[in-house]
């Protein structure tokens, strides 16, 4: 939930009496829920079935659409503060703290039904990540207001306004129509061999088998909670829940060393395929936004600002 908690609190951060958002009517917020947050505004849901899933799936993208369909038909000379910046900026929020109710289910939910609506509604969503990020009649009405806002460097505001911009321009949005179509059908590509390689860990189901000797220095509820072989020994997977434990707490250093390389084996086969797809996709996404590697387009807006400095750091 890192994401969420970093836009929430870069929206809240605006001046009150500018930008006052509010959580949408329609969002997947559930009055159930609502009464142990105490505070109302309790998003999260833990018992979505799949047709709930993708009804607020599509529920969500249509009301994200509409807001940016809105502002980009509103007349160059009429974008304000209230019509283009607040109206954004509730509907990336609404958008942050709806959207990880529906795709983080496919990482921790024992269905396997769910799992995959999560998993499909983060390609959708995913693929909605793009289109809204690519909207060049978007981003000429937020460049129009940029050059209407008063210089003030100090506020929230046009800070916002200026980070808004800068990843308009990270998009391509002032370049030419045709880069910024292969952006667009390259950043997809990405996007999808992104999901399916997160999607092959998130169904491994690799084990290794260890008597209860090779698993000293586990307590004798984490033994219980394994499956064993006929032969009486202890299936041990390479989730989380059975990984850690056995990598901190296992007396045995032959056996932490087999899960470790087992751990980051997971998948090696089909995911070194999609990773040097993603490789390539990334480098092209780059050199057509005029940048010398994906790793000086990533650090532009982070501290180290360019990969020498990493470089030199290191």
């Amino acid at each position: 939930m890192c994401a969420l908690v970093v836009v929430c609190r870069t929206l809240c951060r605006f001046s009150v009496h500018r930008l006052r958002m509010k959580i949408p009517q329609g969002s997947v917020i559930s009055t159930r829920d609502c009464s142990q947050a105490g505070n109302g505004r309790n998003p999260l849901r833990w018992d979505l079935c799949p047709d709930e899933i993708r009804t607020m799936t599509d529920s969500l993208i249509a009301r994200v659409k509409k807001v940016y369909d809105d502002v980009g038909a509103l007349q160059i000379e009429s974008v304000s503060v209230e019509n283009t910046l607040e109206a954004l900026a509730n509907a990336k929020l609404d958008y942050a703290s709806s959207r990880h109710v529906l795709d983080f289910p496919q990482y921790v939910f024992p269905n396997k039904e769910v799992r995959s609506a999560s998993t499909e509604a983060d390609k959708k969503l995913s693929e909605f990540d793009v289109e809204i990020s690519m909207r060049e009649d978007v981003f000429k009405r937020i460049v129009a207001l940029q050059k209407r806002f008063p210089d003030n460097p100090a506020s929230e505001e046009k800070r916002f306004l200026d980070r808004l911009v800068t990843l308009g321009q990270r998009k391509g949005l002032h370049l030419s129509k045709e880069i910024q179509q292969e952006v667009k059908r390259t950043s997809k590509l990405i996007s999808e061999l992104s999901i399916e390689f997160n999607r092959n860990l998130n169904e491994d189901n690799t084990f290794l088998v260890f008597s209860e000797h090779e698993l000293g220095g586990l307590a004798d509820s984490y033994l219980n909670g394994l499956e064993k072989t006929a032969e009486g020994k202890y299936k041990v997977t390479l989730e989380y829940p059975n990984y850690y434990p056995l990598m901190k707490r296992c007396h045995n250093p032959e056996t932490r060393r087999k899960m470790e390389t087992a751990f980051h084996s997971r998948c090696k086969q089909v995911n070194t395929a999609i990773l040097e797809q993603l490789i390539q996709h990334r480098a092209k996404v780059a050199d057509l936004l005029g940048y010398s590697s994906h790793a000086n387009y990533v650090l532009e807006i982070n501290m180290a600002k360019h990969a020498s400095n990493v470089s030199d750091f290191i």
